[in-house]
Parts: C-alpha cells; sequence; structure tokens
C-alpha cells in the first residue's frame, strides 16, 4: 500500500510539474491566458501532494500571467502567498523568485521604495551565495529597472543601472537566460537613450529585438520596438520609427495588453504625425484614448475587472482565432494524455520490476533459511552424540571406579572410590537426558532427579519413600550443579538420616519458580543436622562440594535448617527453560 502511495504522489508532482514547464513556454510566447490554465492545473494537481515550495514556484508563476494581463490585484495575491509558503518551507529560491516578481509588481505600479526595498536583502544574499545565479540575475535585472525609473537620491543610481545590467548580462549568458539578456539590453538602451548616446543606444535595443525575435515572445517585442521609434524619432530618422511602430501595431493589435497597447497606439499616432499624415495620426490618437479609463483603474488599485477590446472585429478573424485557441487546448489536451499513459506504463513496468526483485529476493532467503536450518540439524544430531560419548565415558569411569574398590581392603578408601563414582555417575546422568530429549539446551529435572535418586538408593540397599515435585525444566550449565548437589544431599541422607532401625524413611526433592528465581528444596524426615551446624563451615568434602557449586555454577545461596529433619533450601536466578 505504501509503495501505491509512494507511486501515485511521484507521478501527481511530475503531471503538475509537465503543466508548469508548458505554462512557462505559453508565457515566454506572450500567450498569458493558455499560460494561466496551465499555472492552475498545475496548482490544482499539486494540492495536498507537494511540498509548500513547489506550490509556492507555481503561484509565482500565475501571478506572473496575471501581471501580463493587467490583472494586478490577482497577481498581488498569488506573490504574497507564494512568499508565506516559501517562508514555511524556509526555501530561499522559491521565496526569491516570488519577492523578484513582486518587486516588479510594484514597479508597474510606480510604486518604487516598496520595490526598493524588497530586493535590497537580495543583493547581499547574492554576494554570500545563498540565493541561485538564475535569481541573482533576475534581480540585478530588476533592481536596474527600478533604480532607472525612480527618481532615488542616490549618486550613484545611473553608475549602479550599468552595472547592475551588465552584471545580468554576465551571469544570463553563462546560464543562458535569454529572457534576463534581452530585458538587460532594452534596460541598458534606455539608459543610453536618456543619455543621448543614440549610437550606444540603438545598438542595445537591436541585441535585445533579436533575442526576443528568436524567443517569438511578441510582447516583447512589441516594447523594444516601441523603444526603437522613440530613438529614431529624437534622432531624425522617420521612416524607421515609423516601419518600427507599424510593427509593433501589428503584433499587439488582437491582444489585450492595455497598457502596452495605449503606449504603441500613442508613439505611432506621433511616427504618423511627424510624416505629415495627420488624418491617420488624428485616428490612432483617438482610438489610443479608449484605454485610459481602464489604465486609471489599474493606476488607482481598484477592483480591476477583464477589459473588453474597444475595437470591433470582424467575426470572421474572431471565430478564427477562437478556432485556433479551440485546436490549441485540443492539442495540449492530446499531449497531456499521452505524456500520462507513458508515465503509467513507466511506472507500471517499475511497480513490475519490483515486485521481480522481491520474489527473487523472497527466494534467495528462503534458500538460506534452508541451509540455516539443516546446518542446525546437523550441530543438534553430533551435540547428542557428544552428549552419549561424554555420558558412556562417565559410565565407564565409574565403572572402573567401582571396580577398583573390590581390590581395596581398608573401608574408608572403599566409600571414597563409591563417592567418587557416584559422583561421576550423577553428572552423567545429565548428559544422558540431553542426548534423549529432543531439545538439547534443557533436560527434565523430575526424570533426572529420579535417575540420581533411584541408582543412589538402589546402590546403598536403601528402603526410602521417594517424592519428587518439579515444575521447572533446568538448564544444562545447572543441571550438573544442581545433579552433583543432589547427589551429596541423599548419599548424607543415608548415611546420618536414620538408624538402622527405622523404617518409615522419606526423602522429598522439588524446584519451583519464585519471583524470578528458581529454589530447589530438599527434606528428609531423619535426625536432622546436629545442633550449630553450618554448611559453609563444615569441613567434610561433600560439604564443600556443595558449596562451591553453589556459589561458582549456580551463583546463588543456601539455607539449613531442622524441621523433622534435615532442610536444604538453594535459590538462584532463573536462566534458560521452559
Amino acid at each position: 500500500m505504501r509503495l501505491f502511495l509512494f507511486l501515485f504522489l511521484i507521478s501527481t508532482q511530475v503531471f503538475s510539474q509537465n503543466d508548469l514547464e508548458k505554462g512557462k513556454l505559453f508565457l515566454e510566447q506572450s500567450n498569458c491566458d493558455s499560460a494561466r490554465i496551465c499555472f492552475n492545473s498545475a496548482i490544482a494537481a499539486c494540492e495536498g501532494n507537494c511540498s509548500n515550495s513547489t506550490v509556492a514556484n507555481y503561484k509565482t508563476y500565475l501571478g506572473k500571467s496575471l501581471q501580463l494581463s493587467d490583472k494586478y490585484d490577482e497577481a498581488l495575491v498569488q506573490f504574497m502567498e507564494a512568499i508565506e509558503l516559501s517562508k514555511k518551507h524556509s526555501n530561499t529560491n522559491s521565496e526569491w523568485l516570488a519577492r523578484i516578481s513582486l518587486a516588479e509588481l510594484f514597479r508597474k505600479l510606480e510604486r518604487f521604495k516598496e520595490a526598493e526595498s524588497m530586493l535590497k536583502e537580495g543583493l547581499v544574499l547574492g554576494l554570500k551565495g545563498e540565493i541561485s545565479q538564475e535569481n541573482l540575475a533576475n534581480l540585478y535585472n530588476r533592481y536596474a529597472a527600478i533604480l532607472h525609473q525612480y527618481g532615488t537620491e542616490d549618486p550613484k543610481r545611473y553608475e549602479k543601472v550599468v552595472s547592475y545590467s551588465k552584471e545580468a548580462i554576465r551571469i544570463s549568458q553563462i546560464l543562458n537566460l535569454l529572457s534576463i539578456q534581452a530585458s538587460s539590453y532594452n534596460e541598458l538602451g534606455l539608459y543610453y537613450f536618456n543619455e543621448q548616446d543614440f549610437e550606444k543606444a540603438d545598438s542595445y535595443y537591436k541585441q535585445a529585438l533579436k533575442i526576443e525575435r528568436d524567443r517569438n515572445n511578441p510582447r516583447n517585442v512589441a516594447q523594444v520596438l516601441m523603444n526603437l521609434a522613440r530613438l529614431y524619432r529624437y534622432d531624425d530618422r522617420r521612416p524607421e520609427a515609423l516601419e518600427c511602430s507599424s510593427e509593433a501595431m501589428d503584433l499587439i493589435s488582437t491582444t489585450n495588453w492595455v497598457e502596452l497597447k495605449k503606449d504603441v497606439y500613442y508613439m505611432h499616432s506621433m511616427c504618423l504625425y511627424d510624416l505629415k499624415r495627420y488624418k491617420e495620426s488624428r485616428d490612432f490618437l483617438d482610438r489610443g484614448q479608449g484605454f485610459l479609463v481602464a489604465i486609471k483603474d489599474i493606476e488607482s488599485k481598484k477592483k480591476l475587472v477583464e477589459i473588453e477590446v474597444k475595437y470591433k472585429v470582424e467575426e470572421k478573424e474572431s471565430q478564427i482565432v477562437l478556432e485556433k485557441q479551440n485546436v490549441e487546448l485540443a492539442r495540449n489536451e492530446t499531449i497531456r494524455k499521452t505524456s500520462q499513459r507513458d508515465y503509467i506504463v513507466f511506472f507500471s513496468i517499475i511497480l513490475i520490476l519490483l515486485l521481480l526483485l522481491l520474489l527473487f529476493a523472497y527466494y534467495k532467503i528462503k534458500q538460506i533459511n534452508t541451509l540455516l536450518e539443516r546446518n542446525i540439524q546437523q550441530k543438534e544430531v553430533l551435540l547428542q552424540e557428544v552428549n552419549h560419548r561424554v555420558k558412556n565415558n562417565m559410565q565407564m569411569v565409574s565403572n572402573l571406579l567401582e571396580l577398583q574398590m573390590s581390590h581395596v581392603s581398608d573401608e574408608n578408601s572403599k566409600n571414597a572410590l563409591n563417592e567418587g563414582a557416584t559422583r561421576i555417575r550423577a553428572l552423567g546422568f545429565a548428559h544422558q537426558k540431553l542426548y534423549q530429549n529432543e531439545k538439547i539446551q534443557t533436560i527434565d529435572t523430575k526424570e533426572y532427579f529420579e535417575l540420581i535418586v533411584s541408582y543412589i538408593i538402589r546402590n546403598a540397599g536403601c528402603d526410602t519413600d521417594l517424592n519428587f515435585m518439579c515444575d521447572y525444566n533446568i538448564h544444562i550449565e545447572k543441571a550438573q550443579a544442581i545433579g552433583f548437589i543432589l547427589n551429596e544431599l541423599i548419599t548424607n541422607s543415608i548415611k546420618y538420616a536414620w538408624d538402622t532401625s527405622d523404617t518409615n524413611k522419606k526423602i522429598s526433592a522439588s524446584t519451583v519458580i519464585e519471583n524470578d528465581q528458581v529454589v530447589f528444596m530438599y527434606a528428609d524426615n531423619g535426625k536432622g543436622f546436629p545442633n550449630g551446624f553450618n554448611i559453609k563451615k563444615a569441613s567434610s568434602l561433600g560439604s564443600t562440594l556443595i558449596c562451591s557449586f553453589v556459589d561458582r555454577q549456580l551463583e546463588g545461596t543456601i539455607e539449613t535448617e531442622n524441621n523433622n529433619g534435615a532442610h536444604t533450601l538453594i535459590k538462584f536466578n532463573k536462566n534458560i527453560g521452559n
């Protein structure tokens, strides 16, 4: 489920990015309506699935398309939202893309102080390398335009206009940012025109014009042509001025670029006037006046509405334009569906490859697990064989000691050999239970106790009632120690607990769990321990061995008491068991 969700999020971002690139292409061609459709689609596709900085970039470009359509209030909202989203995501580049665009909007609205303050911090960040080179080039370009237009008291104002423009050109040439190059060349043309250096102005304007023509941006081409027409009028090159204004008129005649239309109509009227074509000049001047109401609304920042075109266009031309737009939208929709299908196929292939990889990994893991299980089984068999051999070896040693007893006449020596044989046999019983048991680490405590006790009782020829209660299977490391201790305790009971005439002889042993501790209890109903007996201070070998096993192997405690016989209590921490 997480994989499908991840693929869905990736595909959503790819589709939104595709709409963004289409919108930027339309924006380059000054097709603002189509650009807005693409940017809105990108934002809608990205809602809830993209980062704040990504949505901020989309809103910035939407704001640019609204600004170029003279919808300044709507553009302002988009730029402000983009800045807030970028701040939430701490994305400096997204924030400055929006701030530069907002500064340009303020410049268009002649709010120059706000525009300049918006960009000042960017120069410092640019020198520190904290914003991208593309944003820095754009910042230099727009800052130069603001300083050129804004009547600041900075004595180095015009020097900065030139230096900032040239720096923007330098960076944009490295990054191949044609739009910023063209805008900076145009800005330098304006500067040298104001300085009445018409030759330099003409050179820079023509460089800007060439780039804008190559970019197929009719709005910017018309703007540069209008600047050239103004230059040629002042340089007394009137036919060339009219040629430029006529071309600009052709470019903007069917657009809704209100402010640019007003300027172009006025410039064309003046060029006609210079050539003494007064009637045509008056006609274009009157037509240009029709835009003043809309311009006044824009400048006063009141509620902006769509401006209807005041010039009647023949019905046939309108239908042609509409049909072209429908064809373009249909083509874009076809491209979108084709791209969507390609992405689905691409991600399906990736998903299939991932599934195959998972199946292969599952197969390899299963092989490894099978091999490990086989190795474990082999080791368990080997360990059982080892336990079997250890038990046989201990039994052989025990038999040898018993055999030696028959050749010894001294009674004390016989007893010592017998005790040694019994102790070895008790240790061997633990290994016997291990190789007989499927579990190679623990043994059945009750069965183990019964083996030890029955062997000792049988050897001693003692008739004793036995009672065992065990609810805990002991780990092999503890089992041998407990078995050895039990052997010593039973041997002591047989030797010292009863008189020869006693008949009701009882022995009990148990292991229980109390508070994560194993409690081993042993008791007989004999005479009990001698008065003042302390097993830890006793000098006998048996007592010494018992205490040694309790301290070193069990790491526990031992207590003794008389209560209708000898009672021994041993406690140690729970280890491994069932």
